[in-house]
């Protein structure tokens, strides 16, 4: 995968030329891009001159351009997912079920209690939760799979 990004016209050095080490330098100074460096291939004539800030400006677009890339299929993923139902659509649709099982609409100026709920990652965080006062401890299938978890 590749990108292209232009920078401006490189002139003949007027104090000091620009040599491919010196390029190889400020091109392989990553900065906060998620690239690394694998090689370099330097072409250029003799005697070339340009400031390093124009380099680290081509050098940036081109990771921008290359994260873009990459991205670009889990853009398009992302526009393609579903969009929330409306409030209006969810109220419809629990109203719909609640006639359709018979569970009663609560009446106004109830309250349920409130639960203190935890998402836990080992059986250690799930105990301390628990002594904390969780009524409720969730953990992700692969969490479960490791190490000897409390029973509620």
């Amino acid at each position: 995968m590749s990108v292209r990004a232009e920078g401006p016209v490189v002139e003949k050095a007027r104090t000091k030329a620009v040599t491919s080490e010196d390029l190889i330098e400020h091109v392989g100074r990553m900065g906060q891009s998620p690239f690394e460096p694998v090689s370099f291939d330097v072409d250029m004539d003799e005697g070339c001159g340009m400031g390093f800030s124009s380099v680290h400006g081509v050098r940036a677009e081109a990771c921008r351009l290359l994260e873009e890339k990459l991205l670009r299929t889990y853009a398009a993923r992302e526009d393609a997912t579903a969009q929330a139902p409306s409030a209006e659509c969810v109220r419809t649709r629990l109203a719909h079920v609640r006639a359709e099982t018979g569970i009663a609409r609560p009446t106004p100026g109830t309250s349920v209690a409130a639960e203190a709920c935890a998402l836990v990652a080992t059986p250690e965080s799930a105990e301390a939760a628990l002594a904390a006062g969780a009524s409720r401890v969730y953990a992700t299938a692969d969490d479960l799979a490791s190490g000897t978890w409390p029973q509620a």
